[in-house]
């Protein structure tokens, strides 16, 4: 009786230890919100990179658990989604695409905010600088200079002027357009808006404005990534060249495009999760663009358009789209 009393405590107590640590890694286990913009690619690939390195980082399932919400690029679900987010009170938030920052960093002050795929964090208000944010955000950029980009056209071809099709309003959008603008006089060239406020003004406003430039600039635009096989089509007609910062766009379409790779961002971003998991603060941890960048080309678009690729140009191209 003795012994058969003395094992229903023995595995009392295991049962008791058991269900304690169990308690404790529960309790312990970090949630983190992601809240990503749109179903592009560049945005799925920023999330796989991010999740990838978290594990590298040594944050396995067991220890983080991921809440994944998506805005369908609309802003105002974005900010429902930052809204509920809040009330969560997670661990930390990890945001895909500039429009959704903007809605999580404007939402939530106190929790630690990872961004990825974010042109210019500091123009879009996000935060305060680079190399210190001021707030609760960090993060990697999608951010490509402009002279770069330009240098690779001038492999291309000469010109004197080119159009960007921007947003008015969306801040990443109209950030791309003022560093162009701000590069004018070094390249001798004439940077021309074209501003498209809905999709359904693209086929009068681009065809009109094809005619009259060299070359159009694709900016990062929740409208542009709707529109681009219209954006190809009336420029392959016109013969006007097409380029980018993303590789979205020259996946469906447009000739050219110098851009970070969004794994690259989202595997940067989560390095900079990981530091923040261990105690860093995000303002402490500077905000990085990538400092390497893919010359991607879109073969079909040469054919369709019956563009003369220069040799010097192919020497540059790292990626074809076939």
């Amino acid at each position: 009786m003795k012994k058969i009393i003395s094992k229903i405590f023995i595995l009392s107590i295991i049962f008791i230890v058991i269900s304690l640590f169990s308690t404790k890694t529960m309790a312990e286990k970090k949630k983190i919100g992601i809240l990503q913009w749109s179903t592009e690619s560049r945005y799925s690939d920023s999330k796989e990179g991010f999740i990838k390195k978290k594990k590298k980082e040594g944050f396995t399932e067991n220890e983080v658990e991921f809440i994944t919400e998506l805005a369908d690029a609309n802003k105002v679900k974005a900010m429902k989604i930052a809204q509920k987010f809040a009330a969560y009170k997670l661990t930390m938030y990890y945001t895909i695409g500039t429009s959704a920052a903007v809605a999580l960093a404007n939402e939530i002050k106190d929790t630690p905010i990872i961004f990825s795929t974010v042109y210019d964090p500091v123009e879009s208000k996000i935060s305060l600088g680079w190399q210190n944010s001021g707030n609760n955000t960090t993060g990697s950029s999608s951010y490509v200079p402009m002279p770069r980009i330009l240098e690779v056209l001038k492999k291309l071809k000469p010109i004197k002027n080119i159009g960007v099709l921007y947003t008015p309003g969306q801040t990443n959008s109209e950030a791309q357009l003022k560093n162009l603008q701000k590069s004018e006089q070094e390249f001798n060239i004439k940077v021309i808006p074209i501003p498209i406020k809905r999709k359904e003004e693209v086929k009068n406003i681009l065809s009109f404005a094809a005619e009259k430039v060299e070359a159009i600039y694709v900016s990062g635009s929740g409208i542009m990534d709707e529109t681009i096989p219209e954006i190809v089509e009336i420029t392959s007609k016109s013969k006007t060249i097409t380029f980018t910062h993303l590789e979205d766009p020259v996946t469906k379409g447009v000739l050219f495009g110098l851009s970070a790779d969004p794994r690259e961002m989202g595997r940067l971003a989560g390095k900079k999760a990981a530091m923040v998991l261990r105690g860093a603060k995000p303002s402490d941890i500077p905000i990085e663009p990538l400092k390497n960048f893919n010359v991607i080309l879109n073969q079909k678009t040469i054919k369709s358009g019956q563009f003369k690729i220069p040799p010097d140009f192919m020497k540059l191209v790292t990626k074809t789209i076939e």
